[in-house]
């Protein structure tokens, strides 16, 4: 009789355990973006130089765009933006800061390193109308002191992306990503999904971006 009851007792117990892990299980998988990404709502948030400058000058544009930053429109990270945005059919947002940046590249770095020692999140222009509506955001941004501008950190702050998958592109001199994916991670919402598959082009392949993004968002799953 008692070794009936241990063994009856022995069968509650994984029939409880089998009923956790479908719960855990349920949850996770609640928490999952769209399996069909035709299904998602998509934003593509970016930050690229020259939307954020103020009265520019002529003679500190570069002449030779390909390989440096450069204040010709789109820029680098702009057409990124435009091609993902083109691609998938996405919205996009530009974060602008309300104290424009110079339009000498040496200068607006200098003031990138000081904003970046200081942790300093510049005041933007706008917000997202409404951010609960996507569920995948892109954020992209050009490498400043090896992370991102402190502006980008301002619109994550901002904008609350809490269960939403984000993704980053990025363009890039010869430090690459820096410490950028990373920085970004430590300032995400814990339950936002930071996505491992980070779009990273050198500055000098910007002309070819267009192939690197389409094969990027093919990996994707877009």
């Amino acid at each position: 009789m008692r070794k009936k009851l241990i063994m009856l007792l022995g069968a509650l117990l994984f029939l409880g355990a089998c009923s956790n892990q479908a719960n855990l299980e349920s949850e996770s998988s609640a928490a999952a973006p769209p399996e069909n990404r035709e299904e998602a709502r998509v934003l593509v948030a970016y930050f690229t130089w020259g939307e954020n400058v103020g009265e520019l000058d002529e003679s500190s544009i570069d002449v030779d765009a390909t390989t440096s930053a450069s204040l010709a429109l789109p820029g680098n990270v702009g057409k990124m933006a435009q091609e993902i945005g083109g691609q998938i059919e996405a919205d996009q947002f530009s974060i602008q800061t309300v104290e424009p940046y110079s339009s000498d590249y040496d200068d607006c770095l200098d003031r990138a390193s000081e904003e970046k020692g200081e942790d300093a999140r510049p005041a933007l222009t706008a917000q997202v109308e409404d951010i609960d509506q996507y569920d995948v955001v892109f954020l992209g941004y050009p490498d400043w002191w090896a992370t991102a501008p402190m502006a980008l950190f301002t619109f994550i702050e901002e904008n609350d992306l809490s269960d939403k998958e984000v993704i980053l592109f990025s363009s890039h001199g010869t430090s690459g990503l820096g410490s950028s994916v990373q920085d970004i991670q430590e300032q995400l919402p814990e339950s936002a999904r930071l996505n491992e598959n980070v779009l990273g082009v050198a500055r000098e392949d910007s002309d070819q971006s267009e192939a690197a993004v389409t094969e990027w968002l093919e990996a994707l799953g877009f």
